[in-house]
C-alpha cells in the first residue's frame, strides 16, 4: 500500500508538472503574438502621435487594468492532458496580475513593462491528487522593431512588369524577376510590393505582403497572374501551413548608414547627418582641418579604446577568423597595407599592427561596429579545409569551413558603398545549435549592394543579418546579369541569420517551371534568437514602427498546494 501511495502521488505530481510546462511553453511560443494583439492597438496610437518613447508612456495609466483584462483573455489558456494507459489526467491555467511600468527605462528605442504571472497545474492519477502553482514576471520590452527580425523583407520583391491584358476577368502580364522551385526560407518573410512567384519556393513560417496582389506564374496562361491566391495551377508555394497574408503594414527600411560611422569613430551613432572632414580628423587624432588619410583606425583615448574599427577609403580585403580567444581582423587597405588587429574580449585587450611597424597594445576593445567609408572590395572567413558534400548541407562542417567569428564576438561591418562577400562567414558557435551562443554579426551596405563576389565559393555560407537598404539596393550576385560571365549553377546562399533589403537583386537564372541553372539558390534559415528582438548586432538599424520585441518570463516561485 505504501509503494502503491508512493508511485500513485508520483504519478498525480508528474501531470501537475506537465501542465505547468505546457501552459509556460504557451507563454513562451504563443505569448508574443497575442500579447501583440493586445499591445498593438496602444502602440500604433503612440507611433501616430508621434511622441518621444523616452519623455511619454507608450501605454497610459489609465489603461493598465484594461491591457490586463485583455491579456488574461487573449493569452490566457486551459490545457488538459490525458496521459497513456490510463495513468491520469491534469489540468492547467495560466493568470496574469499587476501589470505595470519601468520608468527607468524609457528612451528613445522603447520601454519596458511588467507584468506577473501565475501558473496552477492539478495532477489527478486514481485517487490520488497533486497540485502546483508556479509564479513569475513577465518582461515586455516594447521598442522599435529591428529590421533582422525577417528572414527575409524586401521593399520591392524584384519583379518586373510589363506589358498585361485581361482575359475572363483576370490580369496577366509578361515581365521577370521571381522566387521558384529551390529556395527555402525557415523564417518569417516579407514584402511590401512586386513580389512574384513560381514553381514550389517553400517559405516554412508563411509569407506576409503589404501589397492586395502578387504575380503566380501560370502555366496555362504562359504569363503571370495578378492575383490573391495562394497558388495556381503550377505556381504552388509551400507556405509551412501559414499561408500568404496579403495587405499587412508595409516595413520601411533606412536608407543609410551614417550613425555606423559615428559609432565606429565613437561618437554620437543617433546623428544620422553625413559625417565631416572635422568629425574623422579629430577622432584619428588628426587636426581639425586636415584632409582625412586612407588608412585603418582603432580610435584611442590615450591607449583606452574609445569606439570601433574605422578605415577611411576602400578595404581591397578584410579577413575575419578566429585564433584561441581572439577575434583577428587581417585589413589589406587601399594602398595595401596590411593591419593585424586582435581583440580578446575576455581579457580586455585589442593589439594593432599596422604593415611592417611596432604592435600597440590598448586596453579595451572595440565597441563591435566596424566602418569603411568606401567599398569593402572582399569580405572573407578563412579558407575552407577541404570539400563540401554533395549536396551541401544547410550547416556546415567546422572543420571544413572554419569559423571567421568568435564565440564572444558581437560584431556589425558595414560600408558607404558595396560590400563583396568573398568567402564563408561563419561564427565559432552555430546559435541554432547552441541557443546561448553569444556571437553575431551584422553586415550592412549603406549607399551600395551586398554582393556574392565572382570570387565566392559554391555553397557559400554566411551567418549574420545583412542590410542593403538603399533605393533599388540588395543581396546580388555579382556578373550573374552579365552575358559575358562564366558562371554555371554555383550551389546555394546558405544564410543563417536575417535579410533586408530595398530591392530582391538578381542571385540565379533559371525557368519558372523548374530549377537554376545559373547562379545561386536561397537556402535562408532564420536565427532564432533574432525574433522579438533577443539578439541584434551592435547598432543595427530598428524600423519606426513600435511593437513588443520581447516577453521575457522569469520564474519566481514553485510551490505545492
Amino acid at each position: 500500500m505504501q509503494t502503491n501511495s508512493s508511485q500513485g502521488l508520483m504519478r498525480a505530481r508528474a501531470l501537475a508538472e506537465a501542465s505547468v510546462a505546457e501552459s509556460y511553453s504557451t507563454v513562451m511560443n504563443d505569448g508574443v503574438t497575442k500579447a501583440n494583439q493586445v499591445l498593438l492597438p496602444y502602440v500604433d496610437t503612440f507611433a501616430a502621435g508621434s511622441q518621444d518613447a523616452a519623455t511619454t508612456a507608450i501605454i497610459p495609466t489609465g489603461s493598465y487594468n484594461t491591457v490586463l483584462s485583455q491579456l488574461n483573455t487573449v493569452v490566457q489558456t486551459s490545457t488538459s492532458i490525458t496521459a497513456p494507459n490510463a495513468i491520469g489526467t491534469s489540468s492547467g491555467t495560466l493568470t496574469f496580475k499587476n501589470f505595470r511600468v519601468d520608468l527607468g527605462s524609457f528612451s528613445k528605442a522603447g520601454q519596458t513593462y511588467y507584468v506577473d504571472y501565475v501558473l496552477n497545474g492539478q495532477g489527478n492519477s486514481g485517487s490520488f491528487k497533486r497540485n502546483i502553482e508556479t509564479s513569475g514576471t513577465l518582461r515586455l520590452i516594447l521598442g522599435r522593431t529591428y529590421l533582422n527580425q525577417y528572414v527575409l523583407l524586401a521593399d520591392d520583391g524584384g519583379f518586373t512588369e510589363r506589358s498585361c491584358i485581361t482575359k475572363n476577368g483576370k490580369k496577366y502580364c509578361s515581365g521577370g524577376g521571381y522566387f521558384g522551385t529551390g529556395s527555402v526560407f525557415d523564417g518569417p518573410v516579407h514584402f511590401n510590393k512586386n513580389l512574384a512567384l513560381a514553381g514550389s519556393p517553400v517559405f516554412q513560417y508563411g509569407l506576409t505582403v503589404a501589397s492586395p496582389t502578387t504575380y503566380m506564374w501560370d502555366c496555362q496562361a504562359q504569363a503571370w497572374a495578378v492575383t490573391t491566391a495562394q497558388s495556381t495551377d503550377c505556381a504552388k508555394p509551400d507556405y509551412g501551413g501559414y499561408g500568404q497574408q496579403h495587405v499587412s503594414d508595409a516595413v520601411t527600411l533606412p536608407p543609410n548608414a551614417f550613425s555606423q560611422g559615428r559609432a565606429a569613430l565613437g561618437g554620437d551613432e543617433n546623428n544620422q547627418t553625413a559625417l565631416t572632414t572635422k568629425e574623422i580628423c579629430l577622432a584619428t587624432g588628426k587636426v581639425q582641418n586636415c584632409t582625412p588619410t586612407n588608412g585603418v583606425y582603432v580610435p584611442n583615448s590615450s591607449g583606452t579604446v574609445s569606439g570601433g574599427i574605422y578605415i577611411q577609403g576602400n578595404a581591397q580585403d578584410v579577413q575575419l577568423s578566429v585564433e584561441g580567444q581572439n577575434q583577428v581582423y587581417r585589413i589589406t587597405d587601399e594602398a595595401g597595407v596590411v593591419t593585424v588587429i586582435k581583440v580578446n574580449v575576455t581579457a580586455k585587450t585589442t593589439s594593432v599592427k599596422t604593415g611592417s611597424g611596432q604592435v600597440v597594445n590598448l586596453t579595451g576593445v572595440p565597441n563591435g561596429q566596424f566602418y569603411v567609408n568606401g567599398n569593402i572590395q572582399s569580405l572573407r572567413g578563412p579558407a575552407r579545409n577541404g570539400s563540401l558534400p554533395n549536396p551541401a548541407p544547410s550547416t556546415p562542417d567546422s572543420s571544413v569551413v572554419p569559423p571567421a567569428i568568435a564565440e564572444q564576438t558581437q560584431l556589425n561591418v558595414a560600408s558607404s558603398g558595396d560590400i563583396r562577400i568573398q568567402g564563408d562567414l561563419t561564427y565559432e558557435k552555430n546559435p541554432n545549435q547552441n541557443p546561448d551562443a553569444k556571437n553575431v554579426l551584422g553586415i550592412i551596405s549603406g549607399g551600395g549592394q551586398v554582393l556574392v563576389g565572382q570570387g565566392a565559393p559554391n555553397d557559400v555560407y554566411v551567418m549574420g543579418s545583412i542590410l542593403a537598404g538603399a533605393t533599388g539596393k540588395g543581396l546580388k550576385v555579382e556578373g550573374i546579369d552579365d552575358a559575358k560571365a562564366v558562371y554555371g549553377y554555383r550551389g546555394k546562399v546558405h544564410l543563417l541569420g536575417s535579410l533586408a533589403e530595398a530591392t530582391d537583386q538578381l542571385r540565379g537564372i533559371g525557368s519558372v517551371t523548374g530549377g537554376l541553372v545559373k547562379g545561386y539558390d536561397d537556402d535562408f534559415k532564420y536565427d532564432k534568437r533574432f525574433l522579438n528582438g533577443g539578439v541584434v548586432p551592435p547598432y543595427f538599424p530598428a524600423t519606426t514602427k513600435f511593437g513588443v520585441t520581447a516577453f521575457i518570463p522569469q520564474q519566481r516561485t514553485w510551490e505545492e498546494k
